[in-house]
């Protein structure tokens, strides 16, 4: 699942997503979807290839002069091989929520609001 901000948004009859394999080998995007989630990898043909998973953090929403903004930072974990394992920063959110929202529904979501006067 790619966390907010940094995905793409899938919805029927618009396309939003666009993939250029620009490899030498070939790649095979493998989707399926949990209850709640559209999970994914991308594989190849090639051994040794670095793994990546792209991960969230301090998600929150915040309710702010009567708007509801969404914050999280994004890194991407780097892994080749056992041992070798890089956690980079890949960048700081945070968006007006465009949606009708409200506190009671972003808790029963299981998401954290701050209430900012």
């Amino acid at each position: 699942m790619l966390p907010f901000a940094s995905g793409a948004t899938v919805f029927y009859n618009y396309v939003d997503l666009k993939i250029k394999n620009t490899l030498s080998v070939p790649l095979q995007l493998k989707l399926r979807t949990t209850d709640q989630h559209l999970k994914g990898q991308i594989l190849t043909t090639q051994t040794g290839i670095k793994k990546y998973h792209i991960c969230e953090e301090n998600h929150t929403f915040i309710l702010y002069q009567g708007k509801y903004w969404r914050y999280n930072q994004i890194f991407k974990e780097e892994k080749n091989g056992e041992s070798d394992f890089k956690r980079i920063f890949l960048l700081e959110n945070f968006s007006e929520v465009k949606y009708p929202i409200t506190v009671q529904k972003i808790q029963e979501l299981g998401y954290s609001c701050m209430v900012i006067d």
